[in-house]
Formats: C-alpha cells, structure tokens, sequence
C-alpha cells in the first residue's frame, strides 16, 4: 500500500512539475498525436466560416488597446472592469471583433472571457496581434537580426490565448498570469509590421543568406519566385501553426499586416521616389499545405491609403493585371485599390487597420479636417466599399483615442515623454478613436457654446471699456470668455508668453506689454491665432523647406511687428506625372518644399456635445454681447503645459528647448486701442490628470449602420 501511495504522490508531483513548467516556459509534451485537429475557423471560396456556423462571418471590428490618459500604454493601468465597460460598448455599437495589436495584460484576457460566458449567443470575437519593440526592428539592418525574437512573441501569443502561461517580463507587451482560455472566440494572428521599407529592402536585395531557397515547411512553403522576407514570413507562420497545433491541437487564421509601401506592386520609378517605396511582400508567394486545416488571410493596414492608385503603376504591371484592372472601379475609395487587391490574391482579405482623425489640422495637402460626425460618416461609408470590393470585412483603428501619439508634422515641439498629461488635439495620430477622454469637471470648465453660467468673478483677468476678460483651462486647452464685447468689430487678444521677445503693435492696435500671440475674432469665417515672426515656431524649424529661405542666416528681429499666420506643414499629394529625376538641383529643391496649411484658424460652431448643432471642431462661439474662445496649447507654444513649458529663444538655441513659466499675460481690445493686460496664474498639474470619458458622435452613426 505504502508503495502505490509513493507511486502516485511521485505521479502528481511530476504532473505538478509539468503543470508549472509548461505555464512558466511553454515546455510541454504532446500526449494526444492521433487526436483529430480542431479548425476553429477555416476558409471557404475566400470566406471566412466559424466552425459551428454554415454562414461566412463578416468582420466588424475595432482595435483596443491599453492607452489611456497620464499613463504610457506599457504601463497597462485599464483594469478588467474597465475592460468590460468597453467590450459592452464597443459590443452595442454593433461591432462582432476585437483586434489587439499586441499582447495586452491579463485583465483584458478575464474582462473578454467573463464577457463572452455571459454573452454566449453573441459573443465578441479576437484577433490576436502580434508586435515586438521597435528598437528591434529600428536596431537591425536585417530581419534576421530579430526574426528569433518575433517567433518568441507569436508561441507566447498562441499560450496566452489558451490561457496557460506565466509571462514574468516584457517590452511592449503584457505580462503576468495568463489563465484564462478564450481560444474559442480568437480567431485568429494578426503578425504586426514585419519591419521598415529599408529593413525588408536590405534583406531582399543585401542579407540573402538563403538566396535561391524556398522555405518547405510542415503547413506553409513558397514558390521559387519568392523573396527572402517572403521566406521568412512563411516560416514565421509555419512555426507558429505547428506549435499551436501540437501542443493545442487547434488551427486558426493566420496574417501578417502589409500596406501600400510594402505590396507586391511595381509603381512609376518617380512615384517611388515620392512614396519611398523598396519594399516587396507578396503574399501569393507562401503557399499552404494539405495538412493545414486553416489558412492564411491577408491582413492591409489602409490608414493613409492613396485614392489615385492605378495612375502610379508601372506600364509593366499594368500590363501584367490588365484583366483586373479592366473591372475596377476606380471611383470607388483608394481609387479601386481594396477591390484590386481583393481579385488580385489567392486568400480572403480583412482591412485590419483604417480609420479617421477628429483633430484640428490636417498633415497632407489632398485632405480636410473632420468633425466627429463626418468621422462616423467616412467610417461606414468606407466599411461598406470594403465589403462591396470583396473583404471579409474591416477593423476600426481605434476605439479611444490615445494621448501616447505623436504626429510627424508637431512632433518637434512638444515635450514627448509629457504628451500622456495632456491632450494635443493638433496631433492627428491622437484622435482617430471613437472613444475620446475630457476633463472630469468639463461642465465647469467650459463648453464653447456662447452660454456664459460656467464662468464666475474668480475667472476675471482684466476689464477695459467695460470688456471683461476671463480665463482658465485644462488639460486640452485655455478657454477665454469676452463679455460685454461688440462681435460686430475686429477683436483682438493679446498673449504674451515669453519674456524674451514680443511686439508692442501690430497695425495700428498698441500693447501695454511686448505680445507673442494675437487671437483675432473677426466674424464667423476670418478668426484666427497670429504669432510674432520671431516667436514663429514653424519658421525657426522649417522656413528653409517650405520657401528656401534660411532661417538662421535672416532671424527676424526680436520685437518685429510681423504676425504670422501659424502654419503646420503637409506631405504632397504623390504626382505621377513629376519626374524628379530629369529635374536640375534647383528645380529638384523648388519641388521639395513642404506646403502648409492655416493650422491658426479658428473654426465658428458650436462646442457642446450636448447642443443639436455640435461641431467637434468648435474653436469660438458668440453668444449674447459674448464670445467664447477655446485656444489649443501647442498653438501658445506650450511644449508641456503640465509644467508649464514653453519654447525657449529658437535663435539662441537653434532649435526647440523647453522653459518654464509661472504666468502669462492677456488683454482684449478692438483694432486702433491701446490694449493694457491682466495676468493669468499658471499652475502646475504634473502627472495627476482625471478625466471622464465621451462616445463621439461618430459612434452613434457606426451603431446605426453596423446594427441595421
């Protein structure tokens, strides 16, 4: 008796052993080889089918992530509860899948089973991404340098969507315990970006140390036309099908995500110029085996997608896709691009990434701003075309909006690793959600809406002529409030920031201190911000590339009379037709500048969400004998408004470096006045930020569609 009692206590202590090995390390022993794979989701005539269902899924997705106000979305502060507030949402505005671009923390994993268990009938489908860190890809000449450490994060993936792994550090990425199992609801891997245009270049044209091979793997293998980077992508996949189907024995969808400057496509030699387009990833190229029950999807990010695209091929792929190209429509969005791609691959296509941005600039000449209205509008108007031109359906990027994000083009003048304190509504990137985040106490703050209650005595900065000026803010903007003012004349505020430049005039209106910028109220269309020459934030960083003058060898002077109008500078529309290449030096110069747009202009609306006439776009509204005013932070040259940062000299600096400030001063008056200034007390909020959150308008138009 005491031996058998030996035997199963060394049986359950191996058992143990094993348990814990295989949740901490992924070690594990295939036991059942002859048992049948389970399919979780297959692929039919290029549609996509759950197990249990005889009719094709259609994709309505959005991503999630685990950005959110005043932390770093690697600090992964959304807890399950907030989760799950999110998935009945994002459930109700008739979405059927969510797409993570990476792994997320293990509350999401708790939020999404609870969810599901609860919503058996409907439940909410995933789409698993996969990322590694960017100083991999960004650090290595080749993908060889990190395709090790990409193999690593898709076998944790497959663990962490089965719930058994323990993941004690990470980058990017989750980590904790991992024990909750929604398999049954994953359908399957996105694989992020598998590295930049030169990365992919560099190791198709440079680093072939497989030159000529195929890769013959268990479930994929490509042909003799492929690329290295297509080789190690179909080993990527390969590997990661086989360990999920030893060790789960279950199969599921499989992608990488591509766009439009990695395709398979040849363009123009000078629209590759334009579009910096090296990089070649056609998917065609990895085959799959019988043994594979799934199957591979093509994944397209189109965010930034270009409506004109058959204008830019090359006369040989035309050639090469002249009966597909006979068929498209190419008035339809992206100029035909999503139909194209869709007849042009052997697989079922899934749009994993577009979406628009409610910001207050734009950053390419060819586009407009848009108000969160027009956002939803754009939303389902585009997830129809994607279905009409053959997709399986779309995924929404993103669901909130996230602070974390910075735009190309406003990059240089904000304190990057402060942007989670505040809210930059001139940074296009932070506002493509449908979720977005406003002060806790907004109400009391101020909506622009020309309705006055929200302002009291505490908030007076001065009075003139019987004009009173109010100020305050938040953490998106300085909100200002004119009363008793005539809306029939030119108004004009003055601010004065810095202490170390500044106009005393502009025209024939006079400042009682030296101004850096001038808030111009002129009716309901010619509203806008002005900024002295020298305290011109666009002309220190970018004069020379947008009219060829230098700008340190002509600094203005320090208290020039010039305002500028506050440009933001765009990427040109991509012209076939321009052949960089045949130009002279000069004219190769001349065609490079940046244009610009007014990014100063203030916008007439109305500011409130809860008004019938709201514009998400609202700058000023007139009220009685009033006016409204919200200015954006960045347009002052607040680099941190957190910490009340503001550039320094650009002159003396050559370049944006932060200072502090314990006040700026503000003044009203009319054209021709002696303007006089009050000043306005800055404090400090640092890194305590509360917010509560709002559903676009935009969500409400994607519910109605996506319900119906």
């Amino acid at each position: 008796m005491k031996k058998y009692l030996t035997i199963g206590i060394s049986l359950l202590l191996i058992v143990m052993i094993y348990n814990v090995l295989s949740i901490y390390t992924g070690i594990y022993i295939k036991l059942n080889k002859n048992s049948e794979i389970n399919k979780r989701v297959y692929v039919e005539n290029k549609k996509i089918y759950l197990n249990d269902s005889k009719e094709p899924i259609q994709i309505k997705g959005v991503s999630l992530s685990s950005s959110y106000p005043g932390y770093n979305f690697s600090d992964y502060k959304v807890e399950k509860n907030k989760y799950l507030e999110w998935l009945n949402e994002i459930q109700e505005m008739g979405a059927n899948t969510i797409k993570t671009n990476n792994r997320l923390n293990p509350d999401f994993y708790e939020a999404l089973n609870e969810y599901n268990t609860e919503h058996e009938e409907k439940p909410l489908y995933l789409i698993q991404g996969v990322e590694i860190e960017e100083y991999e890809t960004n650090n290595s000449k080749s993908i060889y340098g990190y395709k090790e450490e990409i193999i690593k994060e898709c076998l944790l993936a497959v663990d962490v969507i089965h719930g058994n792994r323990y993941v004690l550090t990470s980058g990017i990425s989750g980590r904790g315990l991992y024990n909750k199992d929604v398999s049954k609801w994953t359908l399957g891997y996105s694989i992020g970006n598998i590295g930049k245009e030169e990365t992919i270049a560099y190791t198709d044209n440079t680093d072939k140390r497989n030159f000529g091979k195929e890769y013959n793997g268990k479930y994929f293998y490509t042909i003799n036309a492929s690329s290295e980077t297509e080789n190690i992508i179909a080993e990527i996949m390969d590997k990661m099908m086989q360990y999920e189907t030893s060790k789960y024995n279950e199969q599921r969808l499989i992608s990488i995500t591509i766009d439009m400057l990695r395709d398979p496509f040849k363009y123009k030699e000078n629209v590759n110029v334009q579009l910096g387009e090296m990089a070649y990833i056609n998917m065609n190229n990895i085959k799959e085996k019988e043994k594979l029950k799934s199957e591979k999807i093509i994944s397209y990010d189109m965010v930034g997608g270009i409506n004109h695209f058959v204008e830019l091929l090359d006369e040989e792929e035309i050639e090469e896709n002249k009966e597909i190209l006979s068929t498209l429509n190419t008035n339809a969005v992206y100029g035909g691009y999503v139909e194209f791609i869709n007849k042009y691959y052997e697989s079922p296509v899934i749009i994993s990434n577009y979406g628009f941005s409610t910001s207050r600039v734009i950053d390419k000449e060819y586009e407009k701003t848009i108000n969160e209205k027009e956002q939803g509008e754009k939303i389902v108007d585009y997830y129809y075309e994607f279905v009409k031109s053959g997709c399986c359906g779309a995924i929404i990027s993103s669901w909130q909006d996230n602070w974390a994000l910075t735009n190309w083009n406003v990059k240089y003048s904000t304190a990057e690793e402060k942007e989670i304190y505040w809210f930059n509504k001139n940074a296009i990137d932070q506002c493509y959600g449908i979720l977005t985040f406003e002060a806790k106490d907004r109400e009391n703050i101020c909506y622009v809406d020309g309705d006055i209650n929200e302002w009291n005595e505490e908030n007076i900065i001065s009075k003139q002529n019987d004009v009173e000026l109010y100020c305050k803010y938040d953490f998106e903007n300085m909100y200002i409030m004119l009363k008793n003012i005539d809306t029939d004349k030119t108004i004009y505020i003055p601010v004065d920031t810095t202490q170390k430049s500044g106009a005393s005039k502009y025209m024939d209106t006079n400042f009682a201190r030296n101004t850096d910028f001038l808030i111009k109220i002129d009716g309901k269309e010619n509203s806008e911000v002005l900024v002295q020459e020298y305290y011109d934030s666009t002309r220190a960083m970018y004069e020379e590339n947008i009219t060829g003058i230098r700008q340190y060898s002509n600094i203005p002077d320090k208290n020039t009379e010039i305002f500028n109008s506050i440009r933001t500078i765009l990427r040109k529309k991509v012209d076939p037709t321009v052949d960089i290449s045949r130009m002279t030096a000069m004219q190769r110069q001349k065609y490079r500048l940046y244009k610009v747009d007014n990014a100063g202009k203030l916008v007439f609306g109305n500011g409130n969400p809860n008004n019938s006439e709201y514009n998400s776009l609202t700058d000023y509204c007139f009220g009685k004998n009033c006016v409204e005013i919200q200015i954006p932070w960045q347009l002052l040259n607040f680099s941190a408004p957190n910490e009340m940062l503001i550039h320094g000299d650009y002159y003396k600096n050559y370049g944006v470096e932060n200072e502090k400030i314990d006040e700026l001063y503000m003044g009203v008056g009319y054209s021709g006045d002696t303007i006089e200034f009050g000043s306005v007390e800055l404090e400090r909020w640092n890194k305590k930020v509360e917010v509560r959150e709002r559903l676009k308008k935009s969500y409400d138009i994607i519910k109605k569609a996506w319900s119906d």
